[in-house]
């Protein structure tokens, strides 16, 4: 068996186990397959990251301790924009053991691990989801036209509405907040088998608050 075989076999069989624990209506919705992606979008956005991290001139940044603020002044980052995602970033890569987090009164200090940083191309990943499950592909597509931009974000240099939402990029949106989108639509499955379960009345009034691209209520009316 090859790596991604054995890998979604484990996943097929935590499936089993995760779904004994599950009401019967959701069951179908995480098999191993599902786990398997969960597992392999983490590892994609781990690399994506790192990616970041390096470009960003993080790992300099984070040879000696320091709270966020004092590593976004090491790397020259832009305060105003930059500390509540470094935040995540920094707590990113101390699960990986990448950088080491000693908590103290002022706040977490954040300090590279002894270990090597080795590059990891994020490739390899998507491929093997393109080959397991390519429903997912949308959510690789938009991380990966985001994480393009995030130096420059960090820095100062461009707006987040420029990244997330510029024009050209509303395509990304459309592709990724629809029920085809096998990452995205799980929520939207879960919420309305919860919503039929919960609706007694044959002929209900639907209201729906910020209907967004309406994905929620197709899956409900589905």
């Amino acid at each position: 068996m090859t790596g991604s075989e054995i890998a979604l076999a484990e996943a097929t069989a935590a499936a089993v186990v995760l779904q004994e624990a599950l009401p019967r209506s959701l069951r179908p919705l995480f098999g191993g397959s599902f786990l398997r992606s969960w597992d392999l979008y983490d590892e994609f956005i781990f690399r994506l990251t790192l990616r970041v991290f390096e470009g960003a001139g993080l790992e300099a940044a984070t040879r000696e301790p320091g709270l966020t603020p004092d590593v976004a002044a090491r790397a020259g980052l832009d305060p105003a924009q930059a500390l509540i995602p470094l935040d995540w970033i920094l707590r990113q890569l101390a699960t990986h053991d990448i950088l080491v987090a000693e908590h103290t009164a002022e706040g977490t200090r954040w300090c590279r691990s002894h270990g090597p940083i080795s590059s990891l191309d994020p490739t390899p990943v998507r491929e093997e989801q393109a080959a397991l499950d390519p429903s997912w592909l949308p959510a690789y597509t938009l991380a990966e036209t985001v994480a393009r931009d995030y130096v420059r974000f960090l820095r100062g240099e461009v707006a987040g509405e420029e990244v997330l939402f510029s024009p050209a990029r509303f395509r990304l949106w459309i592709e990724y907040f629809s029920n085809a989108n096998g990452l995205y639509a799980v929520n939207n499955r879960v919420g309305a088998i919860a919503a039929a379960q919960w609706l007694t009345d044959p002929q209900p009034t639907i209201l729906e608050l910020g209907g967004g691209l309406g994905s929620a209520a197709c899956a409900l009316l589905a």
